[in-house]
């Protein structure tokens, strides 16, 4: 059995079709409690990921998924944001930890 499972991918910029494609797919490798979707983003601007991703996992989520809550991962540091959803499946709960790894240089 999988004690959990990732999904990961690389965004340059808001990209809402790529980012659900992956979070669509990601129940489909495997049955545990933890799975993990990572962003890793080049972006100018996390902001705009952040709250789409925040929507995504609330309104966006598979039939085969119910919504239970969302919390923020704190504390927020400069490289990585995310939040942890919960969500029931069958009968089961289980945790989707969303994290975006900002990758982008600052000068």
């Amino acid at each position: 059995q999988e004690l959990s499972v990732y999904e990961a991918l690389v965004c340059k910029n808001l990209d809402r079709t790529n980012i659900k494609k992956h979070f669509d797919k990601l129940l489909s490798y495997g049955t545990c409690d933890l799975y993990f979707h990572v962003i890793y983003s080049y972006a100018e601007e996390i902001k705009p990921i952040l709250d789409y991703v925040r929507s995504m996992l609330e309104h966006e989520s598979s039939p085969l998924l119910t919504y239970l809550n969302c919390s923020p991962l704190t504390p927020p540091d400069i490289e990585t944001s995310g939040y942890l959803a919960i969500y029931r499946v069958d009968h089961r709960e289980v945790a989707v930890a969303f994290l975006i790894a900002d990758l982008k240089t600052r000068v």
